[in-house]
């Protein structure tokens, strides 16, 4: 349980520093993509952190679940979704460390 709190941690104090350089930012919810179906333990974490970052960011983070191809649907969303900031997603160590090599025509490129 330390290390989920050590991880909110650290994505509270990135949220924190990161409203120093964009002082207008977040206006409107930001978009959570979590790859994972709802109600797992991904899922559990990914709704800590939103409810973590809502909190930090005064302004609402909706969970957006995404399941499938190992994260390839989440991380295709994500790379068409709009480069503003307003969404963001919850990778885990086997989508960096797999799907990279699995699945080449993955590009992240807009």
């Amino acid at each position: 349980m330390n290390v989920i709190k050590k991880m909110m941690a650290a994505v509270a104090l990135t949220a924190v520093s990161a409203g120093v350089y964009a002082q207008n930012y977040p206006s409107r919810p930001i978009t959570f993509v979590v790859p994972f179906a709802a109600g797992g333990p991904t899922d559990m974490l990914g709704r800590t952190l939103a409810d973590k970052l809502s909190q930090v960011l005064g302004e609402r983070v909706i969970v957006d679940n995404r399941p499938g191809a190992g994260g390839s649907v989440a991380a295709q969303s994500v790379i068409k979704a709009e480069p503003d900031g307003y969404t963001i997603m919850m990778i885990t160590l086997g989508m960096q460390a797999i799907n990279l090599f699995c699945l080449a025509k993955l590009v992240m490129t807009h």
